[in-house]
């Protein structure tokens, strides 16, 4: 038998659906008030943030992956995330749980989505989840330039 891998994990909903993250990624979880809108930016680039004197870029994840835009509000949560020297913040509807889970409970991505930012799905007794490899979200070039905004604004 195989030995049982625990890892923490952070569930957040977009659009109604649960994805999930490892913790080890994650800085904070953030309501945000204010997000400060810069023009000629792709759709799913919502703006920067002032966080406690660092400016992050923030990314509207649901729109990211099509799937509509999030309506702003004081209910949204920011996940501020960190890999390498990128930080950046994804906007989600909802931080939903912390939950430490045995990592070959993650399914394989089913061989039709061919993206990389898929890691897998975790399907639980009261939910399914859907587990994304944020390194290969963040490693994009289009989340790259994100961090080219915040360096210029620090």
């Amino acid at each position: 038998m195989g030995e049982e891998v625990t890892m923490k994990i952070v569930v957040f909903q977009l659009k109604g659906k649960n994805y999930g993250v490892e913790l080890q990624y994650i800085r904070s979880i953030e309501k945000v008030r204010e997000i400060r809108e810069l023009p000629q930016t792709p759709v799913f680039f919502r703006g920067i943030i002032n966080m406690r004197g660092e400016i992050i870029s923030i990314i509207d994840l649901a729109e990211y992956f099509n799937l509509g835009k999030i309506s702003f509000s004081e209910e949204n949560f920011v996940i501020i995330t960190q890999h390498d020297d990128l930080v950046v913040g994804l906007m989600v509807d909802v931080a939903t749980d912390v939950l430490d889970i045995d990592s070959s409970l993650i399914n394989e991505t089913p061989s039709i989505i061919t993206e990389k930012y898929i890691e897998g799905i975790l399907n639980l007794e009261d939910k399914m989840i859907v587990m994304l490899n944020l390194p290969a979200i963040l490693e994009r070039d289009e989340i790259m330039k994100a961090k080219d905004l915040s360096e210029l604004a620090n």
